[in-house]
């Protein structure tokens, strides 16, 4: 192989990533230096009854995939800013490279109707939070938010949503004459939707807000404190060579 100028072309070759395909997903490992891979990707939940096909959308932000890791545990701005009404049933927990909190969300949906709905977050590292919702007995919506950095300081995060449906849908127990996939698909182009409407809200805090090492904190901001401390494991050691 020879170059344009009649020369021989110089000695280079391409460096190989771990990949591995879960959930219809394609995961991609990039570790400091090489470091092999240190945890699996995380399972996506999997869902009961007429299951919807996944949709999902991308956007690209300013910002550091943290963020929207501790987006996840910040229970007080759901009400500020998603004007979502949260209960903390079961505070956020860390376990090695996972933590889980669990919310109850009262909130006006399209038509003004109110919806609460039992909601569980299980994430991964910083590369992958799961959020569950289930809406009575009958509805389970659950969402992915994958946040990948692209850039110093830039980063596009892809969200994911399936619906799935269980007879009996209305009360009584009676059934509906729409077919339940049908109504599955209906419903996760809604669940998109209102999910990416949620990120678009989130997307200028990550665009503007700045790290801060030691952050005054109000009453209710407890658990950013433990996510850090939890975080911290996922950066190489600054004193490595």
């Amino acid at each position: 192989m020879r170059t344009s100028y009649g020369t021989p072309a110089p000695r280079a070759r391409l460096t190989s990533l771990p990949v591995r395909e879960q959930n219809g997903l394609l995961w991609v490992w990039y570790g400091h230096h090489g470091a092999p891979p240190a945890w699996q990707p995380l399972d996506l939940p999997t869902l009961e009854g007429a299951v919807s096909s996944p949709r999902w959308v991308s956007a690209d932000f300013n910002g550091h995939v943290q963020m929207v890791t501790e987006n996840f545990i910040d229970s007080g701005h759901l009400g500020a800013l998603h004007q979502a009404a949260c209960t903390v049933i079961a505070p956020p927990a860390f376990d090695g490279v996972d933590f889980t909190a669990r919310y109850q969300l009262t909130r006006r949906w399209v038509g003004g109707r109110t919806l609460t709905s039992e909601t569980s977050v299980h994430g991964r590292a910083l590369g992958a939070g799961v959020v569950t919702a289930r809406l009575g007995d009958s509805v389970h919506v659950l969402a992915a938010l994958l946040p990948v950095p692209t850039d110093p300081g830039r980063v596009r995060i892809r969200v994911l949503t399936m619906v799935a449906i269980r007879p009996p849908l209305r009360p009584g127990g009676r059934a509906t004459r729409v077919p339940l996939k049908v109504l599955a698909r209906a419903m996760n182009r809604g669940a998109l939707w209102s999910t990416a409407k949620d990120v678009a809200k989130d997307g200028p805090v990550w665009h503007y807000g700045g790290y801060e090492p030691r952050p005054r904190l109000a009453k209710g901001d407890g658990p950013i404190g433990p996510l850090r401390r939890w975080a911290s494991q996922f950066y190489p050691d600054p004193g490595a060579a």
